[in-house]
């Protein structure tokens, strides 16, 4: 079975994902578009993994933007179409995050 992200990449490579409202408009505000969130799909690494009971599947990704920028997207699945989702997208703050962008930073 393929992994979440894998499913993200092909619903993404097929056209069908959405923005959330919330992540629309959070993404709007930090300077993402939708271009950015789909450039560099192919190549996003897995973060993180939300599969909790009762939740719907959802996984944090590290992908660049066109400007070759690190971007963390988080990706679920729509309820209804089951197209990828962007909940929310955000360039990472290394006060926040390891330099490899992947850990967390202890607080």
């Amino acid at each position: 079975m393929p992994s979440l992200m894998e499913q993200v990449q092909a619903l993404v490579a097929a056209g069908r994902w959405v923005p959330s409202g919330h992540g629309g408009l959070r993404r709007d505000r930090r300077g993402l578009d939708d271009a950015d969130l789909i450039h560099d799909i192919t190549a996003a690494s897995t973060v993180e993994l939300y599969d909790e009971p009762g939740q719907r599947p959802a996984v944090l990704s590290l992908q660049h933007d066109r400007s070759g920028t690190p971007i963390h997207v988080i990706w679920g699945f729509h309820s209804v179409t089951g197209d990828a989702l962007v909940i929310t997208a955000y360039y990472p703050a290394l006060d926040r995050w390891e330099p490899d962008l992947m850990t967390r930073r202890q607080r």
